[in-house]
């Protein structure tokens, strides 16, 4: 995201309560639905794969990896996160940090290692220093991010997962995601 798009997000956060409420929503929709896709689709799984594993319906999953549902529960993403073996952060924030988290986010921030893969758990187990880690290469990433699927009403940036030597990427800062207490029967 450009010094600009940082600006004008952060000033359309201070300016209207109901901009604030539609930003947390979206990118809690939209991140939750994406990361899902992509960590099922790693490992190969097909959404009744999944659902058979997590003992839901394919279409529980289906609304899992949409980012207009939104009414996710905790105790299904809690369940879906056991299942990959990734952390799940449910936190109050103030707006300043989610503009950064929605800034500074990059391929690695979508796909999450499990925590046998996950090399900053086995350095700070080793008492090492925290450092980086670079990924390469994301298709997955990609995909999903211009999946029409993925695709949601007033989005106006899509992905350019770039330079793969460098081991960033870009993502679509405008349309991220949010939390609600609903359940997923």
């Amino acid at each position: 995201m450009s010094l600009l798009s940082r600006k004008s997000l952060a000033k359309g956060l201070l300016k209207a309560k109901e901009f604030r409420d539609a930003f947390v929503s979206a990118r809690i929709t939209q991140t939750v639905a994406m990361q899902a896709r992509v960590l099922r689709e790693e490992r190969r799984l097909s959404q009744a794969d999944l659902a058979k594993e997590l003992g839901t319906s394919q279409n529980a999953i289906y609304r899992l990896e949409n980012p207009s549902y939104g009414k996710n529960s905790i105790s299904t993403l809690r369940k879906v996160a056991s299942f990959f073996d990734v952390g799940l952060v449910v936190r109050f924030e103030r707006f300043s940090g989610i503009v950064d988290w929605v800034t500074d986010m990059d391929s690695e921030s979508i796909l999450v290692p499990s925590a046998e893969k996950d090399v900053r758990l086995q350095r700070a187990a080793m008492g090492g220093a925290k450092a980086p880690v670079l990924i390469f290469r994301a298709p997955l990433v990609e995909d999903a991010m211009n999946s029409r699927h993925l695709s949601g009403a007033g989005q106006s940036s899509r992905a350019s997962l770039a330079d793969p030597c460098s081991g960033t990427a870009s993502l679509p800062r405008q349309d991220q995601f949010s939390l609600n207490a609903g359940g997923v029967s």
